[in-house]
């Protein structure tokens, strides 16, 4: 019986000392939260980039136009002008006129970008403390010049191959072209009619090859082609009469501003030229 009240006094010692223990457990759990909160100076701000608090401050602003995007935000009129040539280019069978301004002035902002983007590198490797605000600056830089180099070259890539798949016909359309276009021509068209004379030409009749320039010899492009288009003017009339065919003023059409048609590429030329329509995808 003795042992019994020695076992229960035992074990009562050891619920008060273990009590005891979680109190003093949580005393110092509640001492270490305190002494973090105090390590904390609530008066500090986090730093916030420049362009973000520009941008936190301005607020929320309301679309100026249709062209808007959301947020307030508009498109680039630059590298949208950019791209409306890149799609007509692309769309239209025949060679269309070099926009020398647009083109190289997207060439020059081009290099200046790169130019921005190695300053962008040189301000990481010096400032630690603001290295990931510059890194990201640097990646939307360099995605915004690899979008604009991508559409610059393929728009440069697509002339030079109309200009070679047609290059007698393109003979005609010098004044579409760029310098560098019109010397690639020269280039082009040198090696072609050295690669016809050794060939073909010098094994036939000295005046027999000079009818293969004759205008129903050459190569052109398909202007009786059916495409897509947009009217971009209040009113445009669209002829349809073939080429050779009598003008029917049945066939002359009127459409007003944003209708979208398929028509002959012939029938739209000159509009398309006066920027009046747009070739759609």
């Amino acid at each position: 019986m003795a042992d019994l009240n020695n076992l229960l006094a035992e074990l009562d010692d050891l619920q008060e000392n273990a009590a005891e223990n979680g109190g003093n457990r949580d005393n110092d759990e509640e001492q270490h939260e305190n002494d973090e909160e105090s390590l904390i100076d609530h008066s500090v701000e986090p730093e916030v980039p420049p362009i973000l608090a520009a941008v936190a401050q301005s607020g929320p602003s309301e679309p100026a136009d249709d062209d808007s995007l959301d947020g307030g935000f508009t498109e680039d009129e630059d590298y949208k002008r950019l791209k409306s040539l890149w799609l007509q280019e692309l769309l239209s069978p025949e060679l269309m006129p070099y926009q020398d301004a647009t083109i190289d002035m997207e060439l020059q902002l081009l290099s200046g970008q790169e130019e921005t983007m190695e300053k962008y590198v040189q301000q990481q490797q010096e400032n630690r403390k603001d290295q990931h605000r510059t890194a990201l600056l640097a990646d939307i830089t360099k995605l915004d010049a690899a979008r604009v180099k991508f559409v610059v070259q393929d728009l440069l890539t697509s002339r030079l191959n109309k200009i070679e798949e047609h290059a007698l016909y393109n003979r005609e359309l010098v004044g579409r072209m760029s310098d560098n276009e019109i010397e690639y021509l020269k280039s082009y068209g040198e090696l072609l009619e050295k690669h016809f004379k050794r060939t073909v030409l010098d094994h036939m009749p000295k005046d027999a090859w000079k009818k293969l320039d004759d205008p129903g010899m050459i190569d052109s492009p398909d202007l009786n082609k059916f495409v897509f288009c947009r009217v971009l003017d209040e009113n445009v009339e669209i002829d349809n009469t073939f080429e050779g065919e009598e003008k029917d003023d049945m066939n002359i059409q009127e459409h007003q501003k944003g209708a979208c048609l398929i028509v002959r590429y012939g029938a739209i030329k000159s509009l398309l030229s006066e920027e009046k329509v747009e070739l759609l995808m």
